[in-house]
């Protein structure tokens, strides 16, 4: 079954080294971290990290190519890196106005761990292996994850607006530049986050 034109899949497309210098991020924070709780309230048993450094710039160099696939001038928005444990379970849901454009990769995996996308015909399945990349309007179509059964599961995922198109104010999150955390969001997308995630 093939692809509607704007899910992209992009297999083997991160570099080695790359991706291990991501994943120790994260896995140092997470070890520093006694407790960091998910503000999407959507995936019980996992690590969560908004605005990890190294996939800030991650998003940002990524941005001419994401551009090409997409056929968009893009607006970087925020990036966000989880690690998905034994019970996690991806609830089926629209992305908020800041994910206009969502790229998600595969930075590590013990098990398979399917990611599904349903474009209102078909519901599209991907076994991402690590480097593999997807891009999707993740306002447009429903997604998630069903329970996970293996062990450890690191994905990270880099969000995008039209620079062109109604979500434009959401560039960077709506925070004074890339790198900020989620404090410094505006009233609004913490406003809709509590909304939208309840």
């Amino acid at each position: 079954m093939s692809l509607p034109s704007d899910i992209i899949y992009l297999k083997n497309f991160l570099r080695d080294d790359l991706r291990k210098l991501i994943v120790s991020e994260i896995e140092i924070f997470m070890t520093c971290s006694n407790h960091f709780g998910d503000v999407s309230g959507y995936v019980d048993n996992s690590f969560n990290w908004y605005s990890p450094p190294s996939c800030e710039a991650l998003m940002l160099n990524l941005l001419p190519q994401i551009e090409r696939s997409t056929n968009l001038k893009l607006y970087p928005t925020y990036s966000y890196a989880r690690v998905y444990k034994k019970g996690s379970e991806l609830k089926k849901h629209l992305d908020r106005k800041s994910s206009e454009i969502a790229v998600t990769c595969c930075l590590e995996r013990t098990e398979p761990y399917e990611f599904h996308i349903d474009d209102g015909t078909t519901v599209h399945s991907f076994d991402m292996k690590v480097g593999d990349v997807l891009i999707f309007p993740g306002r447009k179509y429903y997604h998630w994850r069903n329970k996970y059964y293996g062990s450890k599961h690191i994905h990270c995922f880099l969000q995008y607006v039209n620079a062109d198109g109604d979500l434009k104010e959401y560039k960077y999150d709506t925070r004074p530049y890339l790198g900020f955390n989620y404090e410094f969001t505006s009233e609004q997308v913490k406003n809709e986050m509590q909304e939208y995630y309840k």
